[in-house]
């Protein structure tokens, strides 16, 4: 709590009026004189607290100036000048800007082939074709291929076959030399094939060989090198007529035939119309062909039966889409 003197001394004067008893009758001239002293002492004590705020007042900017210059004594007293260190960080980040400059990669011009096998839009994955040669053998060869790499694509296809002399499969019919074993005649006899009825499955591991030759080509499309493993089951059904002891019989005849083989071909997809290519293949093979109530498997076969069993060459044409 603040302490003011006029208020101290006001108190202290009517303090002593009223200690002073009236029958001593001062005279007014002293009490005057008095309260002029007192209010003389009064405003000595303002001056000097006035002085002293005024001290306050003044040690302040002083203290505020004594320790700036104590600051700049320590930035004086530094080794290094905050000026030229700002200039050599400069310096460094101009450098590494400019390694980073000259060490960007510039982009290579690529040769843009015009093949349409080769400028794909986006890479694609997968490829379902159908093989329109085999349906003039009355078989439904339709085929699935996925890419696992750029350059390797694995291939399987499924195989169902029926038939006919009616149908596509007519002129192929009629080209078939086939024959069977005559229990009563103990002897091979030939019969006319009806029916070619069946299934079988194909599979194929196809390595693209132009990838590191053409960067946006890749599998599934372009030129490949493909090795391949296929096996079929079908029944071969017929009529076979012959003569016995002066008799003329006419016998149905039905066989199950057995087809293994294993081959290699070359071919090339070429992209047609957006998702459309087609498929160009030729290689070779060795097939097995066994009947199941033979041991071994068959001999002395032409080359366009069924049955045939040896080295023959294969080609073909498929056309499909990608995905």
């Amino acid at each position: 709590m603040k302490w003011y003197p006029d208020k101290f001394a006001v108190c202290l004067i009517l303090a002593s009026i009223s200690l002073v008893s009236p029958g001593r009758g001062q005279d007014s001239a002293r009490v005057d004189r008095q309260l002029l002293d007192m209010k003389l002492e009064l405003l000595d004590s303002k001056i000097e607290l006035f002085n002293s705020q005024l001290k306050v007042w003044e040690t302040k900017p002083q203290e505020l100036e004594r320790r700036l210059a104590e600051i700049d004594r320590k930035i004086a007293s530094l080794d290094f000048d905050p000026v030229y260190i700002n200039d050599r960080l400069y310096e460094i980040e101009a450098q590494i800007e400019e390694e980073r400059v000259e060490q960007k990669p510039q982009e290579r011009k690529v040769f843009q082939s015009l093949r349409p096998d080769s400028i794909p839009v986006k890479p694609y994955l997968t490829a379902i074709s159908l093989n329109p040669v085999r349906l003039a053998e009355g078989t439904f060869h339709i085929t699935y291929e996925r890419a696992l790499t750029r350059k390797i694509g694995l291939s399987l296809s499924g195989l169902a076959t029926y038939a006919t002399e009616e149908g596509l499969s007519g002129y192929y019919m009629s080209n078939q030399r086939l024959e069977y074993y005559n229990m009563s005649l103990d002897s091979y006899m030939p019969y006319h094939n009806k029916n070619i009825s069946g299934y079988g499955v194909m599979l194929e591991m196809k390595n693209y060989l132009l990838t590191d030759h053409y960067r946006r080509q890749r599998a599934p499309v372009g030129l490949y090198a493909s090795p391949s493993l296929m096996f079929r089951r079908l029944w071969l059904s017929g009529l076979s007529e012959y003569i016995f002891e002066d008799e003329w019989f006419t016998e149905e005849v039905t066989q199950l035939l057995n087809i293994y083989s294993a081959g290699a071909s070359l071919g090339w997809k070429f992209r047609l119309i957006k998702v459309l290519y087609l498929d160009v293949y030729a290689g070779g093979l060795i097939r097995l062909a066994k009947y199941d109530h033979e041991e071994g498997f068959t001999r002395y076969k032409p080359l366009g039966n069924i049955d045939y069993s040896g080295v023959s060459p294969t080609f073909g044409i498929s056309i499909g889409i990608l995905r």
